[in-house]
């Protein structure tokens, strides 16, 4: 009840996280029956199973729940395994919390062990075969990417179901017509911008009424131009621009075609007169009351199928975000949505086109209630690893210092002394090899 405590006072203004809070305590739960069928104790508690002692029947109890295979060290729930890990830390810090709380120094000896186990032994035990596995698995699936063909063909059905669901509305008699219409156009128009903007499905399906407001058109207004790739700098200029909340509170930019703006103007135009509530904030909201808005892969799902491409699944793939939205960048310009299309691609060919590959992109897992939740802290600490690892200078000590005067004191080409900082004339590179370390030198010689 403590765990679900903390995770609701955490999570609970979100509505997107009350799924992955109730998948993240069943996991627990079926920790807790695997426990109790290894130790067996019957009437085992989740508190029994932070006692440093029983710490080997946790982990035979994880490796058994997530299918681990004793003779290729795999499993067949890799994410499974490493979830419960950190779920575990979380839960021996909250005990080590509320034993301070309490003055219990037993407790809270017992849960700083646990912890300790965990943190020293769970990436050994666990983590490191689980991220094998996955790792292994990605490998040896080959990387497809959708027909060009497909991608137009997607694109062009997409742009007509929109005009004939405007045409729909305005030709609609009874309410219920304006509905059904209303609800097309909504899907359309958010697959639309998913596959132009390349953005996670999630963070354009909660584009909200407020955000849409502030709509924007212009250079001037480009606040981040990191975040936009130069082809899309430049399509920003004639396009119109909205910001979005994104992954960890970022802010986004989407681009929008002027067809694009004409149908999410009637969308917002028209919500009291569908039925949309009044207390639901999404553009793309769910009828008939509810404060949800509709799922994009949902969209991008049937669409997809409707489209008549040839290979449905290549579109909705994680690796073809990029490449499907490159493409409907380029028919967008040749077709002249965006001002002058012939000062965007002169010169330029279709690999030139860049669309900020660097950019994170979600994987669309669309059979899978996850999808929108929050990562893996594994991945949180390989990235910190990572930007430690290569963002971090160290400044020299004495005794480096003293090496470098004595050693570089005159010149190796000249071998003349060096009276005043002068420009190297020799490339650090071939001294001090490719790898940067502590001992990398400036562009100018250090003198004595």
């Amino acid at each position: 009840m403590d765990l679900a405590k903390k995770l609701c006072f955490k999570h609970g203004h979100d509505q997107e996280q009350f799924g992955p809070l109730r998948t993240k305590l069943r996991q627990v739960a079926r920790l807790l029956l695997e426990f109790r069928l290894v130790s067996k104790i019957k009437d085992a508690s989740l508190l029994d199973l932070f006692f440093p002692p029983r710490f080997c029947i946790v982990l035979a109890a994880v490796r058994s729940l997530s299918g681990f295979d004793d003779e290729t060290h795999t499993y067949m729930k890799p994410s499974l395994a490493i979830k419960i890990g950190h779920t575990l830390k979380k839960v021996a810090m909250m005990l080590v919390s509320q034993a301070l709380i309490e003055g219990n120094t037993t407790k809270e000896t017992e849960a700083r062990s646990v912890h300790t186990l965990l943190t020293e032994n769970w990436d050994v035990e666990v983590s490191s075969h689980a991220l094998r596995t996955i790792y292994q698995g990605k490998r040896n699936n080959p990387k497809l990417l959708p027909l060009t063909s497909d991608v137009v063909l997607l694109t062009k059905y997409l742009k007509e179901e929109s005009e004939n669901s405007m045409n729909d509305i305005s030709a609609a008699i009874s309410p219920e017509e304006v509905q059904n219409a209303w609800k097309k156009l909504s899907n359309v128009v958010l697959t639309q911008l998913m596959l132009f903007n390349r953005k996670r499905q999630g963070e354009i399906s909660k584009l909200s009424v407020a955000d849409y407001s502030n709509i924007k058109k212009g250079s001037s207004h480009v606040l981040d131009a990191q975040a936009l790739s130069k082809f899309e700098q430049d399509l920003v200029k004639v396009m119109w621009r909205v910001e979005i909340v994104g992954k960890r509170g970022r802010t986004v930019p989407v681009l929008i075609t002027e067809e694009m703006k004409k149908v999410l103007d009637e969308l917002v135009k028209l919500r009291s007169d569908v039925g949309v509530s009044s207390s639901n904030q999404f553009v793309f909201a769910v009828l008939e009351g509810s404060n949800h808005h509709i799922r994009g892969c949902d969209s991008l799902r049937t669409l997809s199928s409707l489209s008549g491409a040839q290979r449905p699944d290549l579109l909705r793939s994680t690796q073809s975000c990029i490449q499907v939205a490159k493409v409907s960048k380029l028919l967008v310009a040749l077709e002249g949505n965006s001002g002058d299309p012939g000062t965007l691609l002169q010169g330029r060919n279709l690999d030139e086109l860049e669309l900020n590959q660097d950019e994170e992109i979600q994987e669309n897992q669309i059979d899978e209630s996850e999808e929108e939740s929050e990562e893996t802290e594994e991945q949180n600490d390989l990235l910190q690893a990572k930007q430690t690892e290569t963002g971090t200078k160290h400044p020299l000590v004495s005794d480096e210092s003293m090496t470098i005067r004595k050693k570089f004191k005159e010149s190796p080409l000249t071998k003349k002394p060096i009276n005043s900082k002068q420009q190297c004339p020799l490339d650090p590179k071939k001294y001090l090899g490719q790898k940067k370390n502590r001992l990398q030198l400036s562009v100018t010689w250090v003198t004595s």
